[in-house]
């Protein structure tokens, strides 16, 4: 507020008062209200300051359980990207094991079922492998044969006989065409 009184001419009536001030008027001060308004603000300050300290101790809470949430939330995530690494590694090895399984089932399906196999089985007897000639056998024996006959008849003339190689390359061709033939066929030979 600014005092009018500098800007006054001399002799000048004084201002009229602001509005709302006109009708004031110096008053004694009585001391028992005096007393009643201190102790009303007094009262108003304690009042006050318990409510500052509430809500000091509201903040200091508030900002506790901020800062739980915060370390909360970053526990959650750290054991969300754990289950989900898991997870993936989990699917992958699902996914592995698929692949097995299918590989399995593909080869159980080429697999020979009971029937297949009995009548495989009747072959084998009756075909006996055991008794089939190897190459190395019939060369042998042909070679063993080839010395009976020489040891019997008088060695033939140079320009008449077929070298004995190529009779044993002969006799080998035959054998390749049935080397599965039994053994006691070729013994009759």
């Amino acid at each position: 507020m600014v005092d009018n009184s500098l800007f006054q001419r001399p002799g000048a009536p004084p201002p009229p008062p602001p509005p709302g001030m006109q009708h004031a008027k110096k008053q004694a001060v009585d001391p028992e209200m005096f007393d009643k308004m201190a102790k009303g603000v007094n009262s108003m300050a304690a009042n006050l300051r318990i409510l500052e300290e509430r809500y000091n101790l509201m903040r200091s809470k508030s900002q506790l359980s901020e800062q739980n949430m915060i370390s909360l939330e970053k526990s959650v995530n750290k054991d969300f990207k754990v289950l989900s690494d898991e997870l993936t590694e989990l699917k992958h090895s699902i996914n592995d094991l698929m692949d097995k399984l299918r590989l399995i089932s593909e080869e159980l399906k080429n697999l020979v079922d009971k029937d297949e196999f009995r009548v495989l089985d009747r072959y084998l007897d009756m075909w006996q492998p055991m008794n089939f000639v190897t190459h190395n056998e019939l060369a042998r024996m042909l070679e063993e044969k080839k010395r009976e006959e020489e040891s019997r008849t008088p060695p033939p003339t140079p320009a008449a006989s077929t070298p004995p190689t190529a009779k044993i390359v002969e006799h080998k061709e035959a054998a390749g065409k049935t080397s599965h033939a039994p053994r006691h066929k070729l013994k009759d030979e």
